[in-house]
């Protein structure tokens, strides 16, 4: 209903691929891997400007409607977990992983200079490389 004309959907993410692997070290220890792969989504860049010398603006001109696609996302995860038995009652699940261990730079978005003639890329924050630590307790 957006639309007047045929063009993707902003949610059009073509192709997905998701792998896990996990591997029992032992009772108490699991490795596990993850790893994704997703085409970019859609977006519609920025063909032009208009300036506004009343308003001292620039007003984008925008190409058809989600015409470009971000780079592809991919991402691989590691993780260690720990399980246990607390008072042999009570399941405990602690873990540390590391995101995007490759630091791979995946896109969120962009953002413009004022005037439209710079575009800079918005990093995706969940996919900087960072270790993560986490626990659960059953009761």
């Amino acid at each position: 209903m957006d639309f007047t004309n045929l063009a993707s959907s902003t949610a059009d993410i073509t192709n997905n691929l998701t792998l896990v692997a996990k591997y029992n070290l032992s009772t108490k220890f699991q490795i596990g891997l993850n790893a994704k792969y997703a085409t970019g989504r859609p977006y519609t860049p920025v063909a032009s400007t208009i300036y506004h010398s009343d308003q001292n603006i620039y007003e984008p001109v925008y190409t058809a409607t989600n015409s470009n696609r971000f780079p592809d996302y991919k991402r691989v995860d590691l993780r260690m977990t720990y399980f246990s038995q607390l008072f042999e009652r009570y399941s405990v699940v602690a873990y540390i992983e590391g995101l995007n261990i490759l630091n791979i730079t995946n896109i969120f978005g962009y953002t413009y200079s004022p005037d439209y003639t710079q575009k800079q890329e918005i990093k995706s924050y969940f996919g900087s490389r960072m270790i993560v630590f986490g626990f659960s307790l059953s009761i």
